[in-house]
C-alpha cells in the first residue's frame, strides 16, 4: 500500500538499521505535502505526504514521496508492509556478510604492515618489542598472583 493511501491508526512498521530491530507504529496524520521551500522535497518535483508516524508515544512527521511503500529517512526505513522490510533485512545481512569477509584480509594486512613497518623503522621495532616484553611482564604477574591466592588458601 502506497503512503499516499494509507489512513489515521494504520500500522507502519520501522526497521532501525543502526539498532537491527522492527517497531511498529501507527500513523497519526497523513496530510499532502505543501512545499515551504525547505530542503526536503524530491528534486522531480514529486508529490509528497507529511506523514506523521507514532512509534512507542513518539510521534515523528516524515516527508515521504506518496507512491511509495518503503521509504528511507536516515537509518530508519519506514514501511507500510512488515514484508515489505524483507528486502532491506537482506541487504543488511548482505553487507555484513561482505564486512565479515574482509576481516580477515585486513587483519593480515595489518599483521603485515606492522611487520613491515619494524623493519623500516628501528624505532617502531623496539617500541614493538617493548610492548611484548611487558604483556609477557603481566602474564608471568597473573600466574605469580594465582600462585599466591592457593597458598594463602591452603595456609588460611
Amino acid at each position: 500500500m502506497e503512503f499516499k493511501n494509507i489512513q489515521r491508526n494504520h500500522p507502519v512498521y520501522v526497521l532501525d538499521k543502526q539498532q537491527v530491530e522492527v517497531r511498529e507504529g501507527k500513523v497519526t496524520d497523513n496530510q499532502p505535502h505543501i512545499n515551504t521551500g525547505i530542503a526536503t522535497i524530491s528534486g522531480s518535483g514529486q508529490p509528497m505526504r507529511d506523514v506523521t508516524i507514532d512509534v512507542d508515544g513518539k510521534q515523528t512527521i516524515y516527508t515521504i514521496p506518496e507512491h511509495l511503500s518503503v521509504a528511507l529517512a536516515g537509518d530508519l526505513v519506514l514501511a507500510t508492509e512488515k514484508s515489505d522490510l524483507i528486502p532491506e533485512v537482506g541487504k543488511m545481512v548482505n553487507e555484513a556478510d561482505e564486512i565479515i569477509k574482509a576481516y580477515e584480509p585486513s587483519k593480515e594486512r595489518k599483521a603485515k604492515g606492522e611487520e613491515l613497518l619494524a623493519t623500516l623503522n628501528p624505532a617502531i621495532k623496539e617500541k614493538q618489542e617493548t610492548e611484548k616484553r611487558f604483556k609477557a611482564l603481566e602474564g608471568d604477574i597473573s600466574g605469580i598472583r594465582g600462585m599466591v591466592k592457593q597458598l594463602l588458601d591452603k595456609l588460611g
